[in-house]
């Protein structure tokens, strides 16, 4: 176990004064910046020396993923969940500390334990909304601007950016919900905030229970939230934001960093910037400020001498030269060089013209690719808790313990009223785990893992995980399940092949070298031929701006900046030049691109 003591004694002098300020506080985190050691040591901190039982700290998160490393610091230190600490997402923390225990003294009995939509269900909601309105459109293509006018209307902010039409939809889709007395996951935070605005005791109680609140990537968290958050703040709870504005990319949720820039002007709060960044070197620090447009005043870790290297490659043959260049050229060399396959990412925009042109050199390559976007599993909780049981179970490096994935599976079943003894519990995810053969499909696995521990009686008796139920059963019975089981575990699967994914999912993660191909005007940023010129939307650049220094940001050594003086997009066209961001790089540099 980790000693508190020692472990606030090596903070440098911003993370310590986060930690160590009494009263509301904004944390502005760049990347590399150690933000997830200064919120879990702020947190042992409150429990340890300032919140005391039967009050708690209720520390929120964007991802589950999050919450599990979250969680595993902090047991470590010797702090678990319980009732002097919630640690969840957003939607966790509505459901289970606002909906549940309150809906019914306020009127709404039905949203106690409410009846979740499973996704087909919302998709079918979406679709006869659409057509209840006249609308023309995939509901699936329509649910991000769905998102984003109900959160206006419960958030009280200008609908202008919103047609009639869609206004209405949104109208229609809430009413029924409530008809149905069912709830989406967006419903849960929108009727949570309604709660906590319209009622006096309920806000009294939660400061009472919480006084203190840890929001993490504030940022990501949009308005519901933040209008929560500012309600418990007037009515007595303190408030510990940490976020980064610069890292804002999930526009099309609803992130948004003025809420996070709103908190750190607030006289309330005190605004820290931790200005160390103890992943890069100052090269690319430098380099990755230019596309923002001013300084961050990031600092490299003190001690480090490596500056870190960027490296200009601009390539003959348009996107498809870029991409042999990256598979046969640039990875074989680095790997050569000593450079761990799985310590390199290719990280790229989007689908498109450079996605496929990467896709077909890969195919022909000896070395092994991660191509993440092709990863045919569902994306749910529970399913990220069985690949990390499959990596138990086949010895993948950095495996989590059976402590730690018996802590899920206890949660799992608390929250369906059902109670073991711990070393039931034990003895019985063993008994799953290691029933593992590299030999069985993840079908066949998946099928006697569930009947030993019974998840879908779990899930079915919880009734608010809809989506993990059905990527229970998918798991069991797809077609596309019958893969290796070595292929679906996470830590087996990771290690010894290059990583290919988005810039968008690359974020909170790190490696020694990324590789950022297709810099090209039009596409990064998107730009549109107008008036004789490609320009891009004020929004779209910003957007893209700040996806390409989250991109540029996860290298701790070397980054490779790929481009050509010209392509042919996908309707012949021949366009020429580097995207701006390659300048900017190479101007803040002092280079020649």
């Amino acid at each position: 176990m980790n000693d508190l003591a020692g472990m606030l004694a090596r903070l440098n002098p911003e993370q310590r004064d986060a930690v160590e300020h009494h009263n509301s506080t904004v944390v502005l985190a760049g990347p590399g910046s150690g933000k997830t050691d200064t919120i879990v040591l702020k947190v042992a901190n409150l429990l340890h020396s300032e919140v005391m039982p039967p009050r708690g700290v209720a520390c929120i998160t964007y991802s589950n993923d999050a919450v599990r490393e979250f969680s595993i610091r902090l047991r470590q230190l010797g702090i678990h969940q319980g009732r002097c600490l919630f640690l969840g997402t957003v939607h966790s923390f509505c459901l289970n500390r606002i909906l549940r225990p309150f809906a019914g003294i306020v009127g709404r009995p039905e949203l106690t334990y409410p009846r979740v939509l499973k996704l087909p269900e919302q998709t079918q909601a979406i679709q006869t909304s659409l057509d209840a309105v006249g609308v023309d459109e995939d509901p699936n293509r329509f649910e991000s601007t769905l998102k984003l006018v109900r959160r206006a209307m419960a958030c009280g902010e200008s609908l202008d950016p919103f047609d009639e039409d869609q206004r209405a939809v949104a109208e229609h889709f809430n009413a029924q919900l409530v008809a149905t007395e069912s709830v989406d996951f967006e419903a849960m935070t929108l009727e949570a905030l309604s709660i906590v605005k319209t009622s006096h005791e309920v806000r009294e109680i939660l400061v009472a229970r919480y006084p203190w609140i840890a929001v993490d990537e504030y940022q990501d968290l949009g308005g519901p939230l933040h209008q929560i958050v500012s309600e418990l703040r007037r009515a007595g709870s303190k408030i510990f934001a940490v976020g980064d504005p610069d890292q804002c990319i999930l526009g099309f949720t609803g992130a948004d960093p003025s809420y996070l820039l709103e908190l750190s002007e607030d006289r309330a709060f005190r605004k820290i910037q931790l200005r160390f960044n103890y992943r890069s070197g100052a090269r690319l620090i430098a380099a990755a400020e230019a596309p923002l447009g001013s300084a961050r005043n990031y600092q490299p870790a003190p001690g480090r001498d490596d500056e870190g290297e960027i490296e200009f490659e601009r390539v003959d043959g348009g996107l498809e030269g870029q991409a042999r260049r990256i598979v046969h050229g640039i990875v074989p060399q680095l790997i050569a060089s000593g450079v761990e396959p799985h310590e390199i990412a290719i990280l790229y925009k989007g689908k498109g013209e450079m996605l496929d042109a990467l896709h077909a050199e890969i195919s022909q390559a000896d070395q092994r690719y991660l191509v993440e976007k092709d990863v045919r599993f569902p994306s749910s909780p529970i399913v990220r808790w069985v690949q990390r049981c499959a990596t138990r179970a086949l010895g993948g490096e950095d495996a989590d313990s059976l402590t730690e994935l018996g802590t899920h599976y206890r949660e799992l079943q608390a929250s369906a009223g059902v109670f073991e003894d711990d070393l039931d519990v034990r003895k019985k995810l063993f008994g799953a785990v290691m029933a593992a053969d590299p030999q069985l499909t993840l079908s066949e696995w998946a099928t006697g893992f569930d009947d030993l521990l019974g998840l879908r009686g779990l899930l079915e008796s919880d009734g608010t995980r809809p989506d993990d139920l059905l990527a229970i059963n998918w798991l069991r019975e797809s077609e596309s399940s019958a893969v290796p089981l070595f292929d679906f575990a996470r830590g087996v699967q990771v290690r010894g092949q290059v990583v290919l994914t988005t810039c968008h999912a690359s974020k909170g993660r790190q490696f020694d070298v990324v590789i950022l191909p297709g810099l090209q005007v039009s596409l990064f940023p998107f730009a549109r031929w107008r008036n004789g010129v490609y320009r891009s939307e004020p929004k779209q650049l910003i957007e893209d701006r700040r996806l390409f220094y989250v991109g540029l940001t996860r290298a701790r050594d070397q980054v490779f900046l790929v481009y050509s003086s010209q392509f042919k997009n996908k309707r012949e066209y021949t366009v020429r030049g580097e995207s701006p961001f390659v300048q900017e790089v190479a101007k803040r540099l002092g280079v020649d691109p």
